[in-house]
């Protein structure tokens, strides 16, 4: 599935200057094709053969045609048609493609002198600023007086060299071309240098998640964009330059592993993004697999590629990694399709198929764009699937908050109802006991509708601020029979108040209601005791508001400090007003205004 070494060859021999004024031309537009010869195991040549030979087996490199892999290739350069360059210049200079191993032969005194082209050597010739490679010649260079012979191995799949230009210099022109050349080649790289700014981006935002959460999925995805960008900035000029002509060994390595590392951080990612333990079993147990396999492959082949750049098997290792990720991402899809658990599916299918496309367009085509832009597509697509994916995350979280949330308030109002129970029957309990059945029956039969009201609601959060309404009113009803219409009651509503589509928490004033009557007007030593209940709208509230006439919140702290007994209704009340504000902007607020004359107690309740 996953990117594979566009040919980095680049030219290892110790020439020495040539003594004297050197002009250097590089650049420029003068082709100089070589002739190509092969040869195998059964068939091996000298320079001489080479030279001797009227006419190479090949008229080009583009030409070449079956031919077995792992040949060695004899590139002959006739400079015959250029021989006036050395008339004006005593150096010029022939620019070659990157090659891994062979070697260049000139002509020193009356000897062939072969100079070793060896990718991982430093070449004091490689210029900074140049990606190509190049050979200085002079005249007295020249073999036979016209040629230059290049010998190179070719390792499996490295042909790509073939389709690569060989040219030399022109004239003066072609040293102001450097500027230029180097703004057109920004110019046509702005997608990488744009690629590796994302990625970097992206990278860091990743590893700050990850070390934030914890979580290994944004490890797994910054290290996929790591080695991605590490595999990627070859493609930038100053990046390329600067490793081949400095560490082309590191170079070799690092984008030889980072294929490697590259589908097994993505392996790693999707397992995860995807939770493949759980929702996917089966394809799991595959990906596993592959996954120990890549990483041992990862170690193992770094260490070969360090003792032996020259692996010769090197080229076929990654070229079956490659088939054999593409075939098993083409069997993930297919597989996610048809067992598809989320739509986070979705995100792993485009991206991949995305990314495929690409490579595969790059392989038979031979131009890394395609790959750059799947790879690019790819990236916008996972992390945009990585928000989706948080976005999930936090809606599961805040859903199960909720629920957790409703669970604690049934619980409270459990705790709410057997209180108010208990008081219901002490009360028909004291009328049986002093004989008076038939209010002990009224009462009965108003708790009891009381209660299958409570009972028939209590499944709900919230109910219409009409029911909570009536409720209340069957409440006071019930306490005014419980203490022999000790009080007096009144409900007042707002004609402007939507009892019927406003909604607010089940029995939520009651016990606001119980505290008044029981500790504020019950005490009170005048028989005018009155409790009021006003509901108001106050912009975005329902406010309501509960005035007694008792003794006040004072007094009636100083009675309770007298007695052992201890009343949990109003600490289960703020415990559930508690719950009922979390992660709510507007919250429910409950105020009070005392005095000897009696309580105020004021309760913002937010609209829903």
């Amino acid at each position: 599935m996953k990117k594979y070494l566009i040919c980095l060859m680049f030219i290892g021999c110790l020439i020495p200057r040539a003594r004297g004024q050197h002009n250097i031309y590089l650049y420029n537009d003068l082709p100089l094709t070589p002739s190509v010869e092969t040869e195998n195991e059964t068939q091996s040549y000298s320079p001489e053969d080479i030279l001797e030979k009227e006419q190479l087996r090949f008229e080009a490199p583009d030409k070449i045609i079956e031919v077995p892999s792992g040949s060695t290739y004899w590139l002959r350069f006739d400079f015959s048609a250029y021989m006036n360059l050395f008339e004006k210049h005593d150096t010029i200079y022939l620019n070659t493609p990157n090659f891994f191993r062979g070697a260049y032969y000139i002509q020193q005194g009356s000897t062939v002198q072969p100079l070793e082209i060896n990718f991982f050597e430093i070449n004091r010739f490689k210029s900074n600023k140049v990606k190509r490679s190049y050979l200085p010649v002079t005249k007295s260079n020249l073999l036979m007086g016209r040629f230059i012979i290049i010998k190179t191995e070719e390792f499996l799949g490295g042909y790509r060299w073939k389709h690569s230009g060989f040219y030399l210099a022109e004239d003066n022109e072609s040293v102001i071309q450097d500027y230029s050349f180097f703004r057109r080649s920004f110019e046509r790289q702005t997608p990488i240098y744009l690629f590796l700014g994302l990625a970097g981006a992206l990278f860091i935002l990743n590893v700050l998640l990850y070390l934030n959460s914890n979580n290994s999925i944004y490890l797994f995805y910054s290290l996929f964009l790591l080695f991605q960008s590490a595999y990627y900035s070859q493609l930038s000029l100053n990046i390329i330059t600067y490793f081949e002509a400095n560490h082309p060994h590191l170079l070799y390595v690092v984008t030889s592993v980072t294929q490697i590392a590259i589908n097994l951080m993505y392996l790693l990612f999707i397992r995860s993004f995807l939770e493949m333990p759980t929702d996917y079993p089966k394809l799991d147990k595959a990906v596993k697999l592959i996954a120990y396999f890549l990483g041992i492959l990862v170690i193992a082949d770094t260490i070969i590629l360090v003792v032996n750049p020259f692996f010769s098997y090197q080229t076929m290792l990654m070229d079956f990694q490659r088939y054999f990720m593409s075939l098993f991402a083409l069997y993930g899809i297919i597989h996610l399709l048809i067992f598809k658990k989320s739509n986070l599916v979705y995100f792993v299918v485009i991206g991949t198929a995305t990314f495929v496309t690409g490579a595969l367009f790059t392989m038979f085509l031979l131009k890394i764009k395609y790959m750059l832009a799947g790879a690019s597509i790819e990236s916008f697509v996972f992390a945009t699937g990585l928000a989706y994916r948080i976005k999930m995350v936090y809606e599961d979280k805040l859903n199960l908050e909720k629920e957790a949330v409703a669970a604690s308030k049934s619980a409270l109002r459990a705790q709410i109802n057997p209180h108010f129970i208990f008081n219901a029957l002490n009360s028909i309990q004291h009328l049986i006991t002093v004989n008076d059945k038939k209010s002990a029956l009224k009462y009965l039969t108003k708790f009891s509708h009381l209660l299958r009201q409570i009972l028939e609601n209590s499944i709900e959060v919230n109910v219409p601020l009409k029911r909570e309404i009536e409720l209340l009113n069957l409440y006071l009803e019930l306490e005014s029979l419980r203490f022999d219409r000790g009080f007096e009651y009144a409900i007042n509503v707002n004609e402007r108040l939507d009892i019927h589509n406003l909604e607010m928490p089940l029995f939520l004033i009651q016990p606001y209601v119980e505290n008044a009557i029981i500790h504020g007007l019950m005490p009170a030593a005048h028989n005018d005791k009155q409790i009021n209940i006003e509901f108001s709208e106050q912009d975005a509230f329902i406010l309501c508001v509960i005035s007694d006439n008792g003794i006040g919140r004072a007094a009636a702290k100083a009675r309770r400090k007298k007695t052992v007994y201890v009343s949990r209704g109003m600490s289960v009340t703020k415990k559930r007003l508690d719950l009922i504000n979390m992660n709510r902007p507007q919250k429910t607020l409950v105020s009070f205004e005392d005095s000897d004359k009696g309580t105020k107690v004021i309760i913002n309740i937010p609209k829903m």
